[in-house]
């Protein structure tokens, strides 16, 4: 069968868009009425061909409406992004119908049919999603087995961090140096001696209670802070004229970018130690530290040296 003759042009373009915005329409309130009151528009058709209506009806009013350069803005901009061939038309199609049939269902098990009162599983009785579970525990998620009467010491420690990091977007400019080099020299120590305890009168906790969502920020915002100076170095020592200096920071850069992180944090936590000797002691969590922020610098190492290279 030849289209060519349904093939939209500047000449007749009002037609098309208002036959195959009608399609589109039409196919939309099919697998709307079908997922969310469960009736077949078209069940008057033979069932396979039923089934099909939607994509059908979408697919020939894409069609219709797809003509390049057309003046209208939105029309171009649907047309190049979601429907410059018919292979994209149905993929666009595809991935609504899925939304438009799995999201409402998924809402109901989340939010409308889940429990969130009660302290007990007892309490989930609706048959959604149970909340409870999480409300019970979500001070061990937070913070792991850190004492809750200690718990302030780790909330202090990220809200001067978000502070001082707020702060720097905003101070003139002659301030802004100062706040960066106390970020990344200051600090680092202030934290790790907050939240660790020992001294000035706060309560010793020690590295294997630390634990859950308020680790991996502890680990993350550390090892970013500290590897952009280590970095910088790393990226200054690789384009120096030095041979030495040079090729120790490219081999250093080429060797952590070389390694996936995952064996970086295996040989930290459980190999290290076996190569210290007799009754050296490191703790965990400054190995995990020191490791992530040396794999960090390196690719940090190389974002400077971009940098750099673009301005010379």
């Amino acid at each position: 069968m030849n289209l060519s003759i349904l093939k939209s042009d500047k000449k007749n373009l009002n037609s098309f868009i208002s036959a195959g915005s009608a399609l589109i329409f039409i196919g939309f309130i099919d697998i709307f009425f079908n997922s969310f009151f469960s009736t077949n528009i078209t069940s008057f058709l033979p069932d396979k061909i039923s089934y099909l209506t939607p994509l059908l009806f979408g697919l020939f009013g894409l069609y219709l409406i797809r003509i390049e350069f057309s003046g209208n803005k939105l029309l171009d901009k649907i047309n190049t992004n979601f429907n410059s061939s018919n292979f994209n038309a149905l993929l666009t199609l595809l991935v609504i119908f899925a939304l438009i049939k799995y999201i409402p269902p998924l809402l109901n098990w989340f939010v409308f049919d889940a429990n969130f009162a009660g302290n007990t599983k007892e309490d989930c009785t609706s048959g959604g999603a149970c909340w409870v579970f999480v409300k019970v525990w979500l001070n061990r998620f937070v913070y792991g087995l850190y004492p809750d009467s200690e718990q302030w010491r780790i909330n202090t420690a990220f809200l001067t961090l978000f502070l001082l990091v707020g702060a720097s977007f905003f101070v003139p400019q002659k301030f802004k140096k100062y706040i960066i080099i106390f970020l990344l020299f200051v600090y680092p120590i202030i934290g790790l001696k907050l939240i660790s305890g020992g001294d000035f009168g706060l309560k010793y906790v020690e590295t294997g209670a630390w634990g859950g969502l308020s680790l991996t920020f502890i680990v993350s915002a550390f090892a970013l802070i500290l590897c952009f100076p280590i970095g910088t170095i790393l990226a200054l020592g690789r384009r120096s004229k030095l041979p030495a200096i040079r090729y120790t920071s490219i081999g250093f850069i080429e060797l952590w970018r070389g390694v996936p992180l995952i064996t970086v944090l295996f040989m930290s936590a459980v190999m290290f130690p076996m190569f210290l000797p007799d009754g050296t002691y490191v703790d965990k969590l400054i190995r995990v530290l020191i490791a992530i922020t040396l794999f960090e610098a390196a690719y940090m190492a190389e974002v400077v040296r971009g940098g750099a290279t673009s301005f010379t």
